[in-house]
């Protein structure tokens, strides 16, 4: 048995060997490659990845989203108004703000009653969306603010104190240069300055006409007494029961005469104050104004006779004799209602916030800080700051405070940002009669008249209407480097006919009938009124922003195919767009451009206000309007610009929805710490003052 079961074994052994032998004799090659699992055969494989020793979840993972929520401010009524623009670039319709957002930070945007959602994957993205709807609410808050308005009063001299007088522009010595637009409202005033004479009282100012008095008519012509003019508003009743007193305490004084012991004054007549004579503070002393200090029961010299003597009511009851009171009656009287005594003035106590310093410095030491600065504005007048030199820092920080929040309300701002200086003059209306009647301090302007009295600035915005004036001041500037002619069309306008029309400025070549931009509204940021004492003119100095709107819109295409101009008499024909665009008026404009010292350029730029006449066809009116080009009113503007502000503010032109520009407050204003870019400007536009007041 085991010799059989080994041959078996045995013959296996041997072919297993000779397999092995023939297996080594031939060459084999081993390739790697898919498995025979036709199951397998479809299945791709993905390269798998670890973090840190840990599987990967793939594509199956969502990003985790973070989501933040902007509330708007209560003070806003609609936020829908504050996400829905103007069209861009790209579009025709309103922007969607919350779309544009979205897109430009890659995030989801929704508006849920007042608060938006913006959720997103990236959370600088989402952070970025934040700020930028941040920013569009106080662009939409400032652009809804009026217009910060900062009187300046600057006297050009070395002076000691003075007072300002509000003088009515009827008496002003220089009125011949003051050419006011119709749309101002009467009256009109001009502060002068007041000087103390050696007394202690305030002169006449020298700009100020003696106000002229009028003609008094005989007395033979006359019946009763002529009042003058606030006298004559009163009831008659009143006036014949003052005669009748009148001639009751001439009786009187007639009967007193034979009583030497009991006589009185002759007669008491009411005359101007002498302005010699005492004098209160912020009292104004009246320089020959008729201000119902008159004798008005004087007779012309050449009728002068003689007239019984009288006396004006007193304020107090005089002593009479005996005999004048009348017998009482035996009824008892009425009883009487005692007069209620007037009420004293409210006294008021302003208290202005003081910025404290460190250390003591004397006056005179330099530092990039101002005085103002330093010391607070009621500090100056302790430590012997002189006057001009305090107002000069009260100026300063009024102009620097109200510029800076302007610039910081702009830089959020797409469209045209523009600050300048215009020539002209200050004037001021809506005056009450107590603050005519006073002598003011030039601190008490902008918080006490302005705030309290509700007193207003207007400048002109005129330079001058002559083009004699105009040659003069061109004569003194070195020769021009560029002229530019255009037109600009005030119309009103939309692009939807269920909208309401809303004001635009169209700004057309003259040479070329292609519109240059269209303005679709201007704001006046911060407007700065200085007042140049005993000077012809004054300046203002004023930060815009001009809201652009595209060119290539409808219905501004469609107007401007149905413009031409005449290239040799300028006139030009037009049609308005029915239902969409209305011209309201067309202002032809001359701009030639001077270059003074670096980096100012002067600006005279010759306006005039273009008629309107319709065109008739066949003996009937047509829809085509000409402008009537040359014969319209003129008038000159001269306006200084800082150039160097120009490169900046153009960041604001292609500024994206919600982002602030590069530049910052301090690179508009500040410059080297011994003359910032701000005082530059003004002192430019002073020496420019003081050369034009030669020249007339």
């Amino acid at each position: 048995m085991s010799a059989e079961q080994e041959s078996p074994s045995g013959s296996s052994t041997l072919s297993r060997a000779s397999s092995q032998r023939e297996l080594s004799s031939t060459e084999i090659t081993r390739i790697s490659g898919r498995p025979l699992d036709l199951d397998d055969d479809g299945e791709k494989k993905h390269k798998t990845t670890y973090f840190n020793s840990t599987e990967s979840e793939g594509d199956d993972s969502e990003p985790e989203d973070y989501h933040v929520t902007f509330t708007f401010a209560k003070n806003i009524s609609n936020p829908k108004e504050v996400i829905t623009g103007h069209p861009t670039a790209n579009t025709t319709q309103s922007s969607d703000y919350l779309r544009v957002i979205g897109m430009e930070t890659g995030t989801e945007c929704s508006l849920i009653d007042r608060d938006v959602h913006i959720i997103g994957t990236n959370q600088e993205d989402v952070q970025e969306a934040l700020q930028r709807f941040q920013v569009i609410q106080s662009v939409y808050k400032r652009r809804r603010r009026p217009t910060n308005v900062i009187p300046c009063i600057h006297y050009p001299t070395e002076s000691p104190p003075y007072g300002l007088y509000f003088c009515d522009l009827d008496r002003y010595a220089r009125k011949a240069y003051v050419d006011l637009p119709g749309n101002l409202i009467r009256p009109l005033y001009v502060l002068l300055p007041v000087f103390k004479d050696a007394k202690g009282v305030y002169a006449k100012p020298k700009d100020l006409v003696d106000a002229q008095v009028p003609c008094v008519m005989p007395v033979t012509m006359m019946p009763a007494p002529q009042w003058v003019s606030h006298q004559q508003r009163q009831a008659a009743e009143n006036q014949r029961a003052l005669n009748k007193a009148m001639q009751n305490v001439s009786i009187r004084q007639q009967q007193q005469q034979a009583s030497p012991q009991k006589a009185q004054p002759s007669s008491v007549m009411v005359t101007t104050p002498h302005p010699s004579g005492p004098q209160r503070d912020n009292e104004m002393p009246l320089w020959g104004e008729n201000r119902g200090f008159v004798n008005n029961f004087a007779l012309p010299s050449g009728n002068f006779s003689p007239a019984p003597p009288t006396s004006p009511l007193p304020t107090q009851q005089a002593h009479l004799p005996e005999d004048d009171f009348p017998s009482l009656s035996a009824a008892p009287p009425r009883p009487t209602i005692a007069p209620v005594p007037p009420q004293k003035g409210r006294r008021v106590l302003r208290l202005t916030p003081q910025k404290a310093n460190s250390a003591a410095r004397s006056p005179s030491t330099p530092s990039s800080q101002s005085l103002l600065q330093m010391y607070g504005w009621s500090a100056l007048a302790s430590i012997n700051v002189p006057f001009s030199i305090r107002a000069r820092e009260y100026n300063l920080g009024n102009i620097k405070s109200a510029l800076t929040d302007g610039l910081e309300g702009v830089r959020g701002y797409r469209g045209e940002i523009r600050l300048g200086a215009k020539f002209g003059k200050v004037l001021w209306c809506d005056l009450p009669s107590d603050v005519q009647k006073r002598i003011w301090e030039f601190s008490d302007i902008k918080d006490i008249v302005m705030k309290e009295h509700g007193a207003k600035p207007k400048f002109n915005d005129v330079t001058t209407t002559s083009a004699e004036i105009i040659k003069r001041i061109e004569d003194i500037l070195p020769k021009y480097f560029g002229r530019t002619s255009f037109f600009e069309i005030h119309a009103q306008a939309r692009n939807q006919p269920m909208l309401p029309y809303k004001p635009v400025i169209l700004y057309m070549n003259e040479g070329i009938v292609d519109l240059q931009k269209v303005v679709l509204k201007k704001d006046v940021v911060t407007e700065i009124d200085w007042v140049s004492l005993d000077r012809k003119y004054d300046f203002q100095m004023s930060l815009t922003a001009k809201e652009l709107g595209r060119i290539d819109v409808k219905p501004y295409t469609s107007f401007i195919k149905k413009v031409s101009i005449c290239p040799t008499t300028r006139q030009m024909t037009y049609e308005n767009v029915p239902d969409f665009l209305e011209v309201s008026y067309i202002l032809h404009k001359q701009v030639t451009r001077y270059k003074i010292h670096f980096p100012f350029v002067v600006e005279i730029t010759r306006v005039e206000r273009v008629p309107l006449q319709p065109q008739r066809t066949m003996g009937h009116l047509s829809e085509k309007i000409m402008g009537m080009t040359g014969k319209g009113q003129v008038w000159y503007d001269c306006e200084l610009f800082y150039t160097l502000h120009d490169e900046p503010f153009k960041a604001n032109r292609e500024l994206p929805i919600g982002k602030l520009a590069d530049w910052t407050v301090d690179q508009i204003l500040n410059g080297t710490p011994e003359e910032t870019h701000l005082v530059k400007f003004i002192k430019a536009m002073l020496i420019l003052i003081e050369k034009f007041e030669k020249l007339f």
